[in-house]
């Protein structure tokens, strides 16, 4: 139908509202490839407009076609309420909708395709007629129309609760099964976050937040799967990594592509066998270098030659140095020793990796200075290696300060500057059994 009006119908440019990116990249080529193929050509100009597209292909949508064209806009929900195209007089609704919903069973959270609300069909027939008068397809029957929810259910119940939980539970509220919610959620979905919370560890049996880690996650704008992983990266140092993996999970996809064979095409140069998180620390590693050595116009057009979003990379950035920075202020461990070491380790087959020394504030790594091993005025550890226990033939001197009897030419043993760091050296039971008798009884 759109392409038998494009050049007879009446004039306007067209509005249609589909489920998803991947429906909407395979609608914008199935119209341009029937538009080309038709004799003679219509002149139908079909634009994609959805989330992740890049900034100039989303200003490609708002504006005007060519003279004597039809512009068709395939869009998701983005463009029911975010923004308003001049021109449109149609709008062609599917009636169903993407809805964010967390599975009972797994307790993961997926964009589920759901049917609309008339509160979604009523604000996207708003779409059409803002310069003249319009018109609106919604792709059902009025019997089905009229079985349509009013509205959809408040994300409060039918999404993760773990996160809300932890934020009430760090406000000092203890019994969240009876807080007073303005849209109350089913007591299952209460359970089930305060179970994963206790997994975590951010919660004891008693329901109380520990201390420190479920006040540290309480505190991080993370999930708390994430706000977990970040912690617990302290222990192997490799926090920054971490915070970069922690991002690129909390946006959207970094791939511009959504179907099957593309996507996979486009992940194959940064694809490991390790997982999908290692594979997208590639692709932020690799955005960062052609960044640092080429400038933003030579990432940009890299980013285009692999299929990548370089807004949302930009995005990644700016989270990752957020969560960083928010480390460092609370004493936290904000340096990294290298990812490369793991999987080194795990490919070789060791089943843990070398960490280095602890600091003062316990962590493997810490970024506040106070908590640096300290060192000596040559650059060395004030700790120094034990000294060698002292031979049999040399005397010792009692307890109270005074030689025995017979030694006065006997030469005092010289003793090492130890520091004030560092314990003191122990003795080793070496020499022979008069010299150790003699020593116990000065110890006495």
């Amino acid at each position: 139908h759109l392409l038998d009006t494009s050049s007879c119908g009446p004039q306007g440019d067209v509005l249609l509202f589909l489920t998803g990116q991947q429906e909407v990249d395979t609608a914008v080529s199935l119209l341009t490839d029937r538009a080309l193929a038709e004799r003679p050509r219509r002149r139908l100009l079909a634009l994609p407009l959805y989330g992740s597209l890049s900034h100039a292909a989303q200003m490609r949508a708002f504006a005007p076609p060519p003279p004597g064209a039809r512009k068709v806009i395939v869009a998701t929900s983005i463009a029911e309420t975010s923004v308003t195209i001049d021109g449109v007089v149609f709008v062609v609704d599917c009636g169903w909708t993407k809805q964010r919903q967390q599975n009972p069973s797994t307790l993961h959270e997926a964009l589920v395709v759901v049917p609309e609300s008339r509160a979604n069909a009523r604000q996207r027939a708003g779409r059409a007629g803002r310069v003249r008068p319009g018109a609106c397809y919604v792709l059902m029957t009025e019997a089905s129309y009229h079985g349509l929810p009013a509205h959809n259910p408040p994300e409060m119940q039918r999404c993760s609760l773990a996160a809300v939980t932890l934020q009430l539970k760090a406000l000092g509220i203890q019994n969240v099964l009876r807080f007073d919610f303005l849209s109350p959620p089913p007591p299952e979905s209460l359970s089930r976050a305060l179970e994963l919370l206790f997994a975590l560890g951010a919660l004891t049996e008693a329901g109380e937040l520990t201390q420190p880690i479920g006040d540290r996650m309480a505190r991080l704008p993370l999930e708390p799967q994430l706000a977990a992983m970040l912690l617990a990266a302290e222990e192997e140092a490799c926090v920054e990594e971490a915070a970069a993996v922690a991002a690129l999970l909390s946006v959207q996809s970094v791939f511009t592509v959504s179907r099957a064979k593309e996507l996979e095409a486009a992940r194959a140069p940064f694809a490991v066998y390790e997982g999908d998180s290692v594979t997208l620390l590639n692709v932020h590693r690799r955005f960062l270098r052609q960044l640092k050595r080429h400038g933003s116009a030579r990432a940009g057009s890299w980013c285009r030659r692999h299929r990548l979003n370089e807004r949302v990379l930009e995005r990644c950035s700016h989270v990752k140095a957020q969560l960083l920075r928010q480390l460092a202020r609370r004493s936290c461990c904000a340096s990294s020793r290298g990812w490369e070491s793991h999987l080194a380790a795990r490919r070789s087959g060791q089943t843990s990796v070398g960490r280095p020394a602890p600091t003062a504030c316990g962590a493997r790594s810490c970024a506040a200075t106070s908590c640096r091993p300290r060192r000596s005025s040559r650059g060395a550890s004030t700790r120094r290696p034990t000294p060698a226990p002292p031979s049999p033939s040399t005397p010792t001197r009692p307890s109270g300060g005074r030689r025995p009897s017979g030694s006065s030419s006997t030469r005092r043993p010289s003793r090492r500057r130890r520091s004030t760091c560092s314990p003191p050296p122990r003795s080793r039971g070496s020499g022979s059994p008069s010299s150790r008798a003699h020593r116990t009884s000065s110890r006495l």
